[in-house]
């Protein structure tokens, strides 16, 4: 657990004597400005740990998971659209109607998922011309749509300014000069967001966003006052504000709230000093769930009123009474909706340890090799019998690879084969994420239910449609004839 109630800000001067910038002024308040404080004197900032409840998600209906493994074949995601639509109206409820929800599309781009949240009044953050696509299919207004990510494609800016989206997320100077050059060739003005990567410690930018290549984000405080500051280079562009560079897998409430509002506080000071007004600020997504027992849940009831009282202390801020805020959640919505299914093809022993093969691995799944962190995970028995006493046991794909384990230490009945794994929590970053070219297996089905009735979502290639995918060039393959 890190804190992130005290970020550390740069105090930036251009010599001796020079006139004190916007991140002057929020050091010399101390940690937190106007809006901080507010949330502050409802909720706190989550300093002193973690208030989360010690309670699992509710997974959804394992009923006829054993039927659907016959009916589909395994492996396969299957999303429970009932809580899809739980978790977004609930969010929806809990945020007052200042927040603009937008579903981050790269979470799940299913495109029944995102035609739900649609469906919902949700809008979406996309990353990419492919999920802008997506996006508009499902029925989201081009007008309610952010996009995000570093090393836009020509591409994808083309396709942003062409469906006039709300506002671009801009990822640095150079991603300004190419919206300009783009601007001047469409003769249109181009809306923008400056996205600031806020410099947590080094130490907790490593443990929150990912390693050295968080910084591929956003652009820090110090860039963003250079470029602020000279914005008349960039003349065909629309500034209207800030999206900020936020924690991922977020579980208290308390500390998510806190970050908000010192966006918040920040983005005034900069719209105040360099004279941006503030018609959106994007406070980013990162709102988390548990992945083990040792895990609490995000409080709802908790951001609930932390984000009341922030949206009172917003109102009451002159350059904010108008500004659309949004909030970007993906995984909260999407991943206990979704179960990854895979069947024992083999039990065996390995030494001390009990091996259980699957015909499913991180290839569809890879967030448990990805972060060294396993998915809670139940088993079905495909026989129908009792099952018996836990005990540990490693879970293991098909993979050529000794890096191809769901779980190293899975506490079950002993699977037999024709067992069904299921693996929770995996609505979320689970078949996009993966890599299922890997071995050219069969990709997973997807598939979505709502109560008894289920339908196929993705009908994925056969391995045949994939081989027909590539060539074999005569001229390159052909021996060469004597010389």
């Amino acid at each position: 657990v890190v804190r992130l109630a005290s970020p550390r800000f740069d105090v930036l001067r251009d010599g001796p004597g020079a006139p004190r910038r916007a991140t002057d002024s929020l050091v010399s308040r101390g940690p937190r400005g106007p809006l901080g404080s507010a949330v502050h004197a409802v909720i706190g900032d989550g300093a002193r740990g973690i208030r989360t409840r010690r309670r699992a998600e509710v997974p959804p209906d394992l009923g006829g998971v054993v039927e659907l493994g016959s009916r589909f074949g395994t492996p396969f995601y299957l999303y429970d659209f009932s809580v899809l639509e739980e978790r977004g109206l609930a969010l929806r409820a809990s945020l007052p109607s200042r927040f603009e929800i937008c579903y981050a599309v790269k979470a799940n781009p299913s495109l029944a998922v995102v035609a739900l949240f649609a469906g919902l009044g949700l809008g979406a953050d996309v990353a990419s011309r492919g999920e802008l696509s997506l996006a508009l299919a499902a029925g989201v207004r081009s007008d309610r749509v952010v996009c995000s990510g570093p090393a836009k494609s020509e591409a994808d800016l083309l396709a942003a300014v062409e469906h006039r989206v709300l506002g671009i997320n801009v990822e640095g100077p150079h991603e300004l000069d190419r919206l300009q050059a783009l601007a001047v060739r469409l003769e249109v003005s181009i809306p923008v967001q400056l996205r600031l990567a806020v410099p947590w410690s080094a130490g907790e930018t490593r443990q929150i966003l990912g390693g050295a290549g968080a910084g591929k984000f956003g652009v820090n405080l110090a860039l963003a006052e250079t470029l602020l500051g000279q914005r008349e280079r960039w003349p065909d562009l629309r500034w209207q504000g800030f999206q900020v560079f936020n924690a991922s897998n977020v579980l208290s409430a308390e500390r998510w709230v806190a970050s908000a509002a010192r966006a918040l506080d920040l983005s005034v000071e900069l719209g105040r000093r360099y004279g941006v007004r503030l018609d959106v600020v994007d406070l980013g997504g990162g709102l988390g769930i548990p992945y083990s027992a040792r895990e609490g849940v995000f409080d709802l009831e908790t951001f609930s009123r932390g984000m009341e009282a922030l949206a009172r202390a917003c109102d009451r801020i002159p350059e904010l009474s108008a500004t659309r805020l949004l909030v970007e959640p993906g995984r909260y919505l999407v991943g206990p909706a979704g179960i990854y299914v895979a069947r024992v093809v083999e039990v065996k022993a390995a030494g001390e340890r009990t091996m259980v093969t699957l015909d499913g691995g991180i290839h569809h799944l890879l967030r448990p090799a990805l972060l060294g962190e396993p998915h809670p995970v139940r088993l079905l028995a495909g026989d129908g019998r009792a099952l018996g006493r836990a005990r540990r046991v490693t879970l293991a794909g098909p993979l050529c690879t000794s890096l191809d384990v769901l779980d190293a230490g899975a506490l079950l009945p002993l699977p037999q084969p024709g067992d069904l794994a299921v693996f929770l929590q995996a609505g979320a970053y689970g078949f996009t994420e993966s890599m299922p070219l890997f071995l050219t297996h069969e990709w997973p089905a997807e598939l979505g239910r709502r109560g008894e009735v289920v339908h196929a979502l993705r009908r994925s290639p056969t391995v045949d449609e994939l081989r027909r995918m590539q060539c074999v060039p005569h001229e390159l393959v052909s021996p060469a004839g004597p010389t």
